[in-house]
């Protein structure tokens, strides 16, 4: 058993997220386990970021051969598996091209910015408490309007979708 517990992240950690009481300390595929050796099944699979499962031989093996190469850049310097995943995905999708970001904010920046490009539209509608609306309003420099609409219709739009176009198509 570990000497690390779960009450750190109360001590020592933000509490920005509420994570199970459990401490995953190995995976495989889709399985975890913790500490104390209980087996669970990852339905978060890395919160939509990364739903590859947890240290399936091909991944660590490919992992394993481009850490041992070269670990991460930032995006000012282009890097040969950048560029050839570039080339394939536009080669398998709809795109023209690609971008890769380093965060989700910086994707939301990228595709308000997209957005307004291809629409000549300025304005951007947002969900009032959306996890990434916030990102909006700390970065004065994206130039946007933004319209946020009351928490009530959050709730609403799953019955009233119509109240979410009317303001959609309002501005």
């Amino acid at each position: 058993m570990s000497s690390i517990e779960r009450g750190w992240y109360d001590t020592y950690m933000m509490p920005n997220y509420a994570p199970a009481q459990m401490i995953p300390v190995r995976g495989s595929g889709s399985r975890l386990w913790d500490q104390d050796g209980r087996e669970y099944i990852d339905f978060a699979a890395g919160i939509a970021v990364n739903a590859l499962g947890h240290a399936h031989p091909a991944l660590v093996e490919a992992l394993t051969e481009q850490a041992n190469k070269l670990w991460h850049t930032a995006n000012v310097l282009v890097t040969e598996p950048a560029l050839l995943l570039a080339k394939k995905l536009v080669a398998l999708t709809f795109a023209d091209k690609v971008f890769f970001s380093n965060s989700g904010a910086e994707a939301n920046e990228a595709a308000m910015k997209m957005a307004r490009k291809a629409t000549g539209r300025t304005d951007i509608v947002s969900v009032e408490g959306d996890f990434h609306a916030v990102v909006v309003d700390v970065d004065p420099h994206i130039g946007h309007r933004v319209t946020h609409l009351v928490s009530e219709i959050l709730v609403d739009q799953v019955v009233e979708r119509s109240l979410l176009r009317q303001v959609v198509f309002e501005h």
